[in-house]
Formats: C-alpha cells, sequence, structure tokens
C-alpha cells in the first residue's frame, strides 16, 4: 500500500492543491501530520480539502489547531503566528471546528506511529540528535518501528547513527530492522531554505519511502495575505522558504 504522508499545510490550499493533484489515483491512503490552519489565507478550504483525503481517523491534531480549540494556547505562539491563528479563529465555520476537534494527537497503526511535534511531546522540535534519539529509544518501548512527524517543515530521516536530508525523488529502501523517526517535510511552509512544498510517500509492502517537492503559485497566496489582512510576513517568507 502506498500512503501518502504530509503535514503542515497551513491553510495554503494553492500548495495544497498541487499535492492533491500530483497524488490522487497514485496513492492508496493519505495521513496528515497536523497543522491544517495557521498562517495561511483559506483555512476553511484547507480542511475541506484535507477531509476529503484523510477522515478523522487519519488526520492529526497539530499545535495551530490546538490553538484554535483553546485559545489559552495563543500564548505560546509568537505574535505573528498568534494574530494569524486569531484572524482564522474569524475565518472557520463550526463545522471546520468540530472537524479539528474530532482529531487525535496521535495515530497508531501497525508498526508505525504517527506525531505532530514527537513520541513525547505535541509540542517538540526534533532538531538535535540528542533529542531524535530520545525519542527513538521511546518508540522502541512502544513496539514502533517508525514514527512519522511534522512541526519542524523540513524533512529529514533520523535513525540511532544520526539524521539525514533526504534526496528528492529517490526511493530509499528502508532496512525492517532499524528504527526511524521520518519527517516528510511541508505542503504549505517549507522552512529548508526551500520554497517548494513537499511530503513523502510510504510503501509498506516495499518498506521503502519517496519525497517529493513542488513549485506552486507563490505570488497568489502571498496576495491573498496581504489583501485578507494577516501578518505580511506570512507571505513573504513562502518566496525564501523560511
Amino acid at each position: 500500500m502506498k500512503i501518502a504522508i504530509f503535514s503542515d499545510v497551513h491553510a495554503n490550499i494553492e500548495a495544497l492543491e498541487v499535492f492533491v493533484n500530483s497524488t490522487y489515483g497514485r496513492v492508496d491512503m493519505y495521513i496528515c501530520l497536523g497543522d491544517i490552519i495557521g498562517y495561511g489565507p483559506d483555512p476553511s478550504k484547507a480542511i475541506s480539502i484535507v477531509k476529503s483525503l484523510c477522515s478523522d481517523e487519519f488526520a492529526i491534531r497539530g499545535n495551530h489547531e490546538r490553538g484554535i480549540l483553546n485559545p489559552s494556547n495563543l500564548k505560546k505562539f509568537n505574535s505573528l503566528a498568534a494574530e494569524a491563528l486569531i484572524w482564522t479563529m474569524n475565518n472557520l465555520y463550526p463545522s471546520d471546528i468540530e472537524y479539528l476537534a474530532s482529531l487525535s494527537d496521535v495515530i497508531e497503526f501497525e508498526d508505525f506511529l504517527f506525531v505532530h511535534g514527537s513520541p513525547r511531546s505535541n509540542d517538540e522540535y526534533i532538531v538535535s540528535y540528542k533529542s531524535a534519539l530520545e525519542n527513538i529509544e521511546l518508540i522502541k518501548k512502544k513496539n514502533k518501528k517508525i514514527c512519522f512527524f511534522g512541526h519542524t517543515h523540513i524533512a529529514v530521516i533520523w535513525k540511532k547513527e544520526g539524521g539525514f536530508i533526504p534526496k528528492v525523488d529517490e526511493e530509499i529502501e528502508l532496512d525492517p530492522n532499524e528504527y526511524y523517526l521520518i519527517n516528510p517535510g511541508s505542503i504549505g511552509q517549507p522552512r529548508d531554505g526551500i520554497p517548494l512544498g513537499g511530503y513523502a510517500i510510504f510503501d509498506d509492502q516495499k518498506y521503502s519511502i519517496v519525497f517529493k517537492r513542488f513549485e506552486y503559485d507563490i505570488d497568489k497566496v502571498y496576495k491573498k495575505i496581504v489583501e485578507r489582512g494577516i501578518p505580511e510576513y506570512l507571505g513573504r517568507r513562502l518566496f525564501y522558504g523560511v
């Protein structure tokens, strides 16, 4: 079975639609690792698209979803992110909120774990070897071989020997005896200095993964952000992939 694993859409439907068009009919299943909304100009449409791809059983609640569902969490965000979330709250339908509330923080599926931040914390950024190694030890205790995570917006594969940035379009054969933490990158707000959306396709039969990147209409997203009164920097950063 081929599974399209994606994360951090951030209400960027221009990027999300390219992703859907690239994968629809070519994969058997979609799993979203959270942050459907926040930062971007089309939160309700993004929710609608993700909802059509993933039932609530196969989509995770990210920290931006938790910010919407519990406004007391806004103090955890920087001022621009918080301002964008307040705008988002005012531009969602009750059915959107209901869908976000239905999402879980963790998905367990066979030998695999799916989270937003890390296996030990919804809000942890796995960016160091120390953090990765500690979380690898945790998934061992949970009897899981692979944990897929988002939140950092950077594609990476971690294993006990260290981490590496995967090459785009290269099929990577995974060792079924190893333990991995895998981030597919971000659909709508990459932060690796490359202004291309990203996702991964995992084949559970071949036990392999392929990372993908794609272009989308950044100008259109930027103009929407400015026109709708969201902080301009949140659109400008998309041109630089930061």
